[in-house]
């Protein structure tokens, strides 16, 4: 189990110090994930666009 995992895992046990460090990861991981699917759906649309002038 990786770091995060544990973390999340036992995150009501945790000090303060390191439930603001797991957000802040948390937070950060988020972030990413939103500009990522973002781009996928930017692909997604253009993919579309392509097949749509192709056929």
């Amino acid at each position: 189990m990786n770091e995060f995992a544990r973390m999340l895992a036992n995150f009501d046990k945790l000090p303060t110090e390191k439930r603001l460090e797991f957000m802040e990861h948390y937070t950060v991981l988020k972030n990413e994930f939103k500009v990522i699917s973002e781009e996928n759906n930017i692909l997604k649309k253009g993919l579309s666009e392509v097949r749509r002038v192709s056929s």
